[in-house]
């Protein structure tokens, strides 16, 4: 695991981050391709995508639901 990769930010009511490979996260995706993640840690609603700026949209947007 890479510090860089495996750290985990906070955007307000959110916990964020990246994974480089497959040995960064716990259980499996098949196949694999590095992606970013985002979980809204009031309800654990969650979403992978492919960029930071997507995880950045969907969080906003969560927001203004």
């Amino acid at each position: 695991m890479t510090k860089s990769s495996t750290a985990i930010r906070r955007w307000g009511p959110f916990e964020y981050g990246f994974i480089a490979s497959p040995d960064d996260m716990c259980g499996t995706m098949t196949p694999f391709s590095p992606h970013w993640w985002a979980q809204y840690m009031g309800n654990g609603a969650w979403q992978i995508t492919r960029t930071k700026a997507e995880i950045m949209d969907w969080m906003k947007e969560y927001l203004d639901v």
